[in-house]
């Protein structure tokens, strides 16, 4: 099960505390993960399955992209 990692920054800084939520649409399910909060190193992580991919979600509002099999690690800048 691949762990997929957001980072939020602002100003180049991690910032704790913001909703982090991943869409996905997959090869068996879609949904949506989380929500989870960032921690004081700006990160959250979300368990997912293989072959899954979608959007990005911080504090509401689609900020990118991910997929288990490409983009594992994401940073959001605010």
């Amino acid at each position: 099960m691949p762990t997929i990692r957001v980072t939020v920054k602002r100003d180049g800084k991690p910032v704790r505390d913001h909703r982090v939520s991943l869409g996905c649409k997959g090869i068996l399910s879609g949904g949506v993960y989380g929500p989870k909060y960032t921690d004081s190193r700006g990160i959250a992580e979300f368990d997912v399955e293989y072959g899954q991919g979608g959007e990005v979600y911080v504090d509401g509002r689609e900020c990118g992209r991910w997929g288990s099999y490409t983009a594992r690690s994401v940073t959001v800048s605010l």
